[in-house]
């Protein structure tokens, strides 16, 4: 290990494994995501016109950038993990996270569990709060040579 002789020496030894707890910490989100979409989204009904392709499942990213400084993450839907089907246009895909999650999908197909909302967004947020993303942020740290406690 380095010696630590100055604030820019510390610097260079705490941005990697900041960026790898933060890398470590989408992961956690990524995976209670797709817990939580297969929950509110898939769960509570099976098609009957079309097979799945669980894609909007898949459809999200995650970031994570550290400095010496510190650092931030972002996990966001990527609609380019959408592919446009048939019966969904292409204009749609973008949106198409808002248009499960706030049931905009309108009686185009009847009604039902389509037509209402499946809001597995604040269901994540509410899943994660802030004490379980910290957590995941602490584990990372240590996962990655940092002896950081709560």
């Amino acid at each position: 290990m380095m010696p630590i002789t100055s604030l820019e020496s510390l610097k260079a030894i705490c941005a990697p494994a900041i960026q790898s707890a933060l890398k470590y910490t989408v992961g956690k989100i990524k995976e209670k995501n797709e817990q939580v979409v297969n929950q509110i989204v898939y769960a509570v009904y099976s098609p009957q016109m079309y097979s799945r392709t669980f894609e909007l499942r898949e459809a999200w990213k995650g970031e994570a950038n550290a400095s010496g400084t510190g650092g931030h993450a972002t996990f966001e839907y990527d609609s380019s993990k959408i592919s446009a089907h048939s019966d969904l246009t292409g204009e749609a895909v973008p949106y198409l996270a808002e248009i499960v999650y706030q049931g905009l999908a309108g009686k185009i197909y009847g009604e039902g569990v389509w037509t209402q909302a499946r809001d597995a967004w604040q269901a994540l947020l509410n899943a994660c709060g802030e004490d379980a993303i910290a957590e995941w942020f602490y584990q990372g740290c240590r996962q990655a040579g940092l002896p950081i406690e709560r």
